[in-house]
């Protein structure tokens, strides 16, 4: 992987990547409008109004509260996604070696390949049913080291003491090579559970996968599932 000093400032590619639909739903993707709630004074003077706008939205979750086994759990936590120009984050962001401020935010360069800075919000956050949250409406998903710039900047948002770059990609590494051998197991169309597998033991690896990947026996696990190929009819 690059360092952050090679791939500064970033472009679209370092961050974000365009859908696949064997890739699960993940932290970090960004959605198309996707219903999400607005609470509005009443101009009566009485209870708030609760509306439901469609808006752009990118999943906070960590994977491990985002599903029970292998199905989306519900509801999921969203921030919402707008033009940087609208949340106070100057269009330069990237390009200004000591950026002003933007601590609520993770901008996004050219997140909706048109050109403009975009950011995930996370002053505006709700929770959507994960049904709204379909491939079809899915417009990108991070690299890894977007994903790690994407915790990096909810650390900044929710803490003000973000992580090292590098300490953030080191430390979801193996959130995303789970990710990836999700990913292969889909593609391979590998029968069973994933997340079942994940945690039973296996003769063949003398392990569960799960504590084979927590131990970081990243390329052992990626060639057993290229070897489960053989299972697929």
């Amino acid at each position: 992987m690059a360092s952050p000093a090679r791939t500064w400032p970033p472009g679209r590619s370092d961050f974000l990547s365009e859908p696949d639909d064997n890739r699960p739903i993940w932290q970090g993707d960004i959605f198309r409008e996707v219903p999400f709630g607005v609470v509005r004074p009443n101009p009566q003077g009485r209870r708030p109004l609760v509306q439901t706008d469609p808006k752009n939205v990118v999943v906070l979750g960590y994977p491990c509260e985002m599903y029970e086994g292998s199905r989306l759990a519900d509801p999921q936590v969203v921030a919402v996604v707008r033009p940087a120009k609208d949340a106070g984050v100057i269009e330069d962001f990237f390009q200004r070696r000591t950026p002003p401020g933007a601590y609520g935010t993770c901008p996004y360069p050219d997140a909706f390949s048109d050109g403009a800075l975009w950011v995930a919000d996370f002053r505006v956050i709700t929770v959507v049913s994960s049904s709204e949250l379909t491939r079809a409406r899915r417009a990108a998903v991070m690299t890894e080291y977007g994903l790690a710039y994407f915790r990096h900047r909810i650390a900044a948002g929710f803490t003000r003491v973000p992580p090292q770059l590098a300490i953030a990609e080191q430390a979801g590494r193996e959130q995303w090579v789970e990710l990836e051998l999700w990913t292969s197991w889909n593609q391979l169309g590998i029968s069973g559970d994933f997340q079942k597998w994940m945690e039973t033991f296996d003769a063949n690896l003398g392990s569960t996968p799960r504590d084979l990947l927590e131990g970081g026996q990243f390329s052992a696990l990626h060639a057993y599932v290229l070897s489960l190929r053989s299972s697929v009819p």
